[in-house]
């Protein structure tokens, strides 16, 4: 009796223990997954970001002032130079609120800024997303996100 006893002493030990070490096999899979999530979570709102500034700039860059030549049309470069002014104003006060607050976006910057009488002024942003979890051997810990934005400028009197 004493070896059927032990034997059902191993049986029920055997479950226990199954159960563990499923529990665990389990933890070291979602775990993983769990980081992945949050790094995809950070990639969305950093893109999310850099869409708003793109836009932001652009609409603050289209309400510069417009600049004529002698004869009557705009003056491309004056007009470029004032859009770029005006977007690099708008991101100097405004963009500490997206890299303060979040501390996962750093470095928003505007790459382009070209003024186009007929197609508007469009602006080119680009932002770096500091990944929070890392991914191990050798993975990225940072990427590079660009949006591009054109606006109509408010200021250009149709020419006719």
């Amino acid at each position: 009796m004493s070896k059927q006893s032990t034997k059902l002493k191993r049986l029920k030990l055997g479950k226990d223990g199954s159960a563990i070490v499923e529990t665990l096999a389990g933890i070291l899979i979602l775990i993983p997954v769990f980081f992945l999530l949050i790094d995809i979570i950070a990639l969305v709102i950093a893109q999310s970001i850099d869409d708003d500034i793109a836009k932001q700039a652009a609409r603050y860059a289209a309400q510069a002032p417009a600049v004529y030549n002698s004869d009557g049309t705009v003056d491309k470069s004056s007009m470029q130079t004032a859009a770029l002014t005006a977007a690099k104003t708008y991101l100097e006060q405004n963009c500490s609120n997206y890299t303060g607050a979040s501390g996962i976006v750093c470095n928003a910057e505007i790459v382009s800024c070209t003024f186009d009488p007929v197609n508007g002024i469009q602006i080119i942003t680009q932002i770096r997303c500091d990944l929070p979890v890392a991914i191990p051997f050798g993975g990225p810990s940072s990427t590079i996100f660009r949006a591009q934005f054109t606006e109509a400028p408010v200021d250009i009197q149709p020419t006719s």
